[in-house]
């Protein structure tokens, strides 16, 4: 008899098991960060149980990204303004 895989299991329900790659498989696969894989875990999850609280976990989890994401793009502008004379920022905080 072959070993189950714990893929195969899945405690409290089915609702990731029955697609056809599980939520885990593709963030796993595809490099996810911790939070970008929690917004596809959401996604997916939503996709069956259509409650607006997983809805609100997936924009909590977008803009914790954005948060994030913006300030790591202040941190490369500090970074940078000790190592250049002169740096400057566009309308859209984009470096130059």
């Amino acid at each position: 008899m072959a070993k189950a895989i714990a893929l195969d299991e899945q405690i409290g329900g089915s609702h990731y098991k029955d697609f056809t790659i599980q939520p885990l498989e593709f963030i796993e696969g595809n490099k996810l960060s911790f939070i970008e894989g929690n917004i596809v875990k959401y996604v997916c999850r939503y996709h069956n149980t259509k409650k607006p609280l997983d809805l609100e976990k997936i924009k909590h989890y977008a803009d914790l990204l954005k948060e994030l994401a913006q300030r790591e793009d202040i941190k490369a502008i500090q970074d940078n303004w000790s190592k250049q004379d002169k740096v400057t920022v566009d309308h859209d905080g984009v470096l130059q």
